[in-house]
């Protein structure tokens, strides 16, 4: 059951990602162009929208270097875990601007919005 749930929500996040990037292509029509802004504004665009094996955050962009962060909890340890997770990327957190909302159940909406 655990490894169905798994599967259903790795199959769930490929599926809304290719569904943004299919978005993001209609709104920048010129791909190149696509591929270069997200690298200025985005660079964490192509690991997102991004979720820890637990489930305990979700990330991803809302505006240029700006992510939203939907956590289980709002503790001093998911907060290191996620910025620690963006540092593994080869980008400094300080460079983003972050918004952080507790939400229950943050992989159950893997595009997040804002409010």
């Amino acid at each position: 059951m655990k490894r169905l749930r798994i599967a259903l929500l790795i199959g769930l996040c490929l599926v809304l990602y290719l569904d943004l990037r299919l978005a993001l292509i209609k709104f920048y029509p010129k791909h190149d162009f696509l591929e270069e802004k997200n690298l200025q504004d985005m660079p964490l665009f192509q690991y997102t929208p991004h979720y820890d094996e637990n489930c305990l955050w979700v990330l991803g962009y809302i505006g240029p270097k700006a992510l939203l962060v939907q956590v289980r909890e709002d503790t001093p340890r998911i907060r290191q875990d996620v910025l620690g997770w963006i540092r593994s990327k080869g980008v400094e957190p300080t460079t983003h601007t972050f918004v952080w909302k507790v939400n229950n159940r943050p992989c159950a909406s893997l595009t997040p919005t804002p409010n």
